[in-house]
């Protein structure tokens, strides 16, 4: 992977995550553009180097965010670590398995998170309707975002010539 290009998406995905994301809500759902640069660079990447690039981008998240520090370094971390460990089992360049791959990482990840808030701050709606809402539907958003997104990262990792066998 060349880092000088992750480098910039580093510093570019939060930011956009923070600003332009919850301008684009639509029904309480939003994109997670970070998780799917995680799911897609996971899918594409050397183990290490995928662990690495998810735990980065989830560390630049907590810098962002008000949330207690290590929420999105931990979850981010781990949804890399998921991705990379089970990608051996799908045929990880058709758009279904990173469609497919794209939506259990963001319902698992958008569902830990929905927990934390749950259990840390105090909450008025149902849980069916904040699952709903928020996990489902932004799961469903992100995973719309794959066609698009899927081809740019292929070709950063063609002309890196790094694209993991």
């Amino acid at each position: 992977m060349r880092w000088s290009v992750f480098a910039f998406f580093l510093l570019l995905l939060p930011p956009v995550q923070s600003s332009l994301a919850p301008r684009v809500e639509i029904a309480g759902a939003m994109p997670q553009v970070i998780l799917l640069a995680v799911v897609l660079t996971a899918l594409r990447a050397r183990p290490g180097d995928a662990i690495l690039a998810g735990w980065l981008l989830g560390l630049f998240c907590d810098f962002l965010s008000i949330e207690r520090f290590g929420l999105f370094s931990l979850s981010h971390g781990l949804a890399a670590i998921v991705v990379v460990a089970t990608r051996e089992y799908v045929f990880r360049r058709r758009i279904t398995a990173q469609l497919s791959m794209t939506f259990l990482m963001s319902m698992a990840v958008l569902s830990f998170w929905m927990g934390y808030r749950r259990w840390t701050y105090p909450v008025e709606s149902s849980v069916a309707a904040e699952w709903v809402q928020g996990v489902l539907g932004s799961a469903v958003y992100t995973v719309l975002l794959v066609p698009a997104v899927a081809p740019m990262v292929r070709l950063l990792f063609r002309r890196a010539g790094e694209d993991a066998a």
